[in-house]
């Protein structure tokens, strides 16, 4: 259906077979090249329409596309949130139960300490007082020995900070 570009060109020039340069073929030869040019203006318009068509659809297309997409969204979304909702129930719940199960223990072993103190004889006594004792002794050891670390760096501390001023006052003009 569609002329080929060198036709048009030879309709357009008024060169070919439209034209014969004689008296009553020439008018009819004219109008030949109308309807050719004519005939490539429809076959334009009707690829034009054919185009603007197929744009119509495609973006309709792109459109159902991009609401699905967003219709997925919201349900992946609203999934989410309510995945994230039960976990936190379970969590609460599974924090509460160790919470209680920690109170309990706690409430038990106060009370078996309470009960030991009262049956603890005189020898487990004297041995708790002994290993208090030692311990006392062993953190006023390490508290000496963090003293004497901290006596030396401020001495270190003192030095650097001569050495530094001395520096700076050779270095000056």
């Amino acid at each position: 259906r569609r002329p080929t570009e060198s036709g048009m060109a030879e309709a357009a020039a008024g060169r070919g077979p439209a034209v014969s340069g004689v008296g009553g073929n020439a008018v009819g030869g004219k109008v030949m090249m109308f309807t050719d040019v004519h005939r490539f203006l429809v076959q334009r318009h009707e690829d034009i329409e054919y185009l603007r068509n197929l744009h119509a659809r495609k973006s309709k297309l792109r459109k159902e596309a991009v609401s699905e997409v967003m219709r997925r969204l919201d349900h992946d979304t609203a999934e989410r949130n309510a995945q994230v909702h039960r976990l936190h129930g379970e969590m609460a719940s599974f924090t509460n139960r160790k919470l209680d199960g920690l109170q309990t223990q706690l409430i038990e072993d106060e009370e078996m300490s309470q009960q030991a103190a009262c049956h603890m004889g005189h020898d487990d006594r004297r041995k708790m007082q002994y290993r208090i004792d030692r311990l006392s002794a062993d953190v006023e050891a390490v508290r000496a020995g963090l003293s004497i670390v901290a006596e030396a760096m401020g001495m270190m501390g003192t030095n650097l900070e001569a050495r530094d001023s001395r520096d700076v006052t050779k270095g000056a003009p």
